[in-house]
């Protein structure tokens, strides 16, 4: 997705009811990013999460006492 500037506000047209606080304005600078072609679920993202070890720089796989892998 390109990245740009993003607008969040409730038209005044949209005859939702709300407190005046519940509908202010954000306007925020997106960066460039990309998107998963395929849904991946919270439980799916923990499964992969728990078996690698993910720092700021680097994901890689966990590995066990024996050196074995832990992805499946």
């Amino acid at each position: 997705m390109t990245g740009g500037k993003v607008k969040l506000v409730k038209p005044e047209d949209i005859p939702y009811y709300g407190w005046d606080n519940k509908y202010g304005t954000l306007v925020e600078e997106i960066k460039e990013f990309n998107a998963s072609k395929f849904l991946v679920s919270n439980q799916k993202l923990s499964n992969f999460s728990n078996k690698m070890v993910i720092t700021k720089n680097n994901i890689r796989p966990k590995i066990d006492a024996i050196g074995k892998i832990l992805i499946s």
